[in-house]
């Protein structure tokens, strides 16, 4: 199975699978140390890694730690949460075809506020 640093989700709709994994590349703050790639055809072609953007948040610079996602039962949007080695908990949207609304949910708060994060979607 996958470990608590990758995740892998399908689409609703389009059938797509989505698989997210940390990347270990936290000197870069334009990104959030998250690669990802598109898996189509019942997963049988999968597209180069990408990098998720960060599009201004600032997540520390350290290595993400655990991730989380869940599929919108209606839509290819899912969500994707995630918290990294400094307790900063943070999510994003994809649409279906990019990454998009991100929202910090956590500020690092002490050493002891590590906590896993979750996500569903209520129908």
């Amino acid at each position: 199975g996958l470990g608590d640093n990758q995740c892998v989700q399908y689409e609703s709709q389009s059938g797509n699978s989505l698989l997210v994994w940390s990347n270990g590349d936290n000197g870069d703050t334009s990104i959030t140390g998250l690669s990802y790639s598109v898996g189509t055809g019942g997963a049988s072609s999968w597209s180069p890694p990408l990098d998720v953007p960060s599009n201004g948040l600032d997540l520390g610079g350290k290595k993400i730690r655990h991730i989380e996602m869940a599929s919108n039962p209606l839509t290819d949007e899912m969500i994707l949460v995630a918290s990294n080695e400094d307790a900063i908990e943070f999510a994003l949207v994809w649409s279906g075809s990019s990454w998009g609304n991100q929202q910090l949910l956590h500020a690092k708060v002490s050493e002891d506020s590590m906590t896993d994060v979750n996500v569903a979607y209520e129908s």
